[in-house]
């Protein structure tokens, strides 16, 4: 394995690619700062604070002969155009051109879904960046497929595979493309003094949240936020009652289309969600609110509990719920296969172009934001690390971030990705569309688990 620090023979590199057609990267003159939409559950983020000194990214980068020899531009692109995310990548991009004076990186970002367009054009028509944002899993695939991701496998060296967390690497066929710098944990937020005021304890069982849901409702108190009018948030109570129901190995088959979700832990997960639908646990308008308004309603301290991203613990500082938040698992099921794994994983990655000029230069920048992003993203309370945040002084983190990653992420046997990332486009949407059905009570949940794989098997 070629090591990180290791050079690459520039005259050697150019002769193969003179053999290659001719590459025009066009970077989008869009770069608006405006506030970010979030469309998904893939780049979600909480507020920005002081990112101090600890994170600086130590991982040693060589930039390659050509930086050595001639300066050279790499463009970047990303889908993080708001704050605070913009100003966090601004700091990471200045740090890389303060330290790499022949090799400056030109970044352009991108609100999600105008991204989503604009990079799958771009890279159908050979003209992507030398390095690129993306979502692991399902999104990234098609690209690999098509040879137009750069493998960096000779790129990660001993030192690089020491810091990462496992499950950073996004693999596919054996390859490693790309190294997640932030996580997903699907995480339980529960409003204590709510539950405290009315003598109902934080339920640790999917029985208990029934029940709870129940007496909630008759106080006139809504017991779980959703936002189903964006469709995914809905989606993360699914996933994570399924993979309760079936657990992560079971689920992944599915995903995979090496197993059915016409199967029982797939229907009996969809007959639980149904469960609480009938119970009263979410608002009555549930398909008509927004994720940001559901938000709002557990912020403000008028809705109970919240089962979604981590990052929501970011909102939870300054808020009138300040001080009244613990964070939990999702309850346990006691005729579930499952009771400690999460719904989330490796959420955001940067990947190479293979039609980039400067393969060794473009890998290396990749390896480098992974890293930068996940340490200043977690310092700042913006997102769950993908590398070893051991290094720094933990009490200089966000408490709930923290707890987080300590009571639900490390504890956990296994996790799987919301499966708006981990499944391709229509697939995705289609998931998600069939849970929405649930939550407005129009579909059966053997009718949910047979149209969800018939619509797989039409692929």
């Amino acid at each position: 394995m070629k090591k990180l620090a290791g050079f690459i023979n520039i005259s050697k590199r150019l002769g193969v690619l003179l053999l290659a057609a001719v590459i025009v990267f066009s970077v989008s003159a869009c770069s608006s700062t405006g506030s970010q939409t979030d469309t998904g559950s893939q780049t979600d983020s909480g507020p920005q604070t002081d990112t101090g000194s600890q994170a600086s990214n130590n991982t040693t980068v060589d930039t390659g002969n050509a930086a050595k020899d001639e300066k050279i531009t790499l463009t970047l692109w990303d889908a993080w155009p708001g704050d605070p995310q913009n100003s966090l990548m601004n700091e990471i991009v200045k740090e890389w051109n303060d330290t790499h004076p022949n090799v400056q990186v030109e970044r352009s970002a991108t609100a999600n879904d105008p991204y989503k367009t604009k990079i799958k054009t771009a890279v159908a028509a050979d003209e992507a960046p030398d390095v690129f944002f993306s979502w692991p899993q399902g999104f990234s695939k098609p690209f690999v497929d098509a040879g137009k991701v750069l493998p960096i496998d000779e790129y990660i060296t001993d030192e690089i595979k020491a810091q990462i967390l496992p499950g950073a690497l996004v693999e596919f066929d054996g390859k490693v493309y790309g190294i997640c710098c932030t996580q997903q944990v699907g995480t339980f937020f529960v409003n204590t003094e709510i539950l405290s005021q009315n003598n109902l304890p934080v339920p640790k069982t999917f029985d208990e949240l029934v029940e709870v849901s129940k007496a909630l409702k008759d106080k006139g108190i809504v017991a779980l936020a959703v936002g189903e009018k964006d469709l995914w948030p809905g989606m993360w109570y699914y996933d994570a009652i399924a993979l309760r129901m079936a657990g992560p190995e079971t689920v992944v088959k599915a995903l995979n289309k090496e197993a059915s979700f016409n199967t029982e832990p797939f229907i009996k997960a969809a007959e639980k969600l149904q469960q609480l639908v009938e119970a009263g646990a979410f608002d009555p308008n549930v398909l008509g609110i927004s994720r940001d308004e559901s938000e709002v309603a557990f912020f403000s301290g008028k809705v109970a509990m919240y089962y979604g991203l981590n990052s929501a613990g970011g909102k939870v500082k300054g808020s009138p719920v300040e001080g009244k938040i613990e964070v939990y698992p999702f309850p346990a099921i006691s005729d579930g296969v499952d009771q400690t794994s999460y719904v989330g994983g490796g959420a955001v990655t940067f990947l190479a172009s293979s039609k980039t000029k400067y393969p060794e230069e473009a890998a290396n920048l990749a390896i480098y934001l992974s890293h930068s992003v996940s340490d200043k993203f977690f310092l700042t309370g913006n997102a769950l690390p993908m590398w070893d945040y051991s290094k720094f002084d933990q009490s200089k983190l966000d408490p709930l971030q923290l707890k987080i990653m300590e009571t639900i992420a490390k504890p956990a046997e296994g996790k799987v990705s919301a499966w708006d990332i981990y499944l391709e486009g229509d697939d995705a949407q289609t998931h998600k569309e069939l849970v929405a059905e649930i939550f407005g009570g129009r579909i059966t949940p053997e009718e949910f688990a047979q149209r969800m794989q018939t619509a797989l098997n039409e692929k």
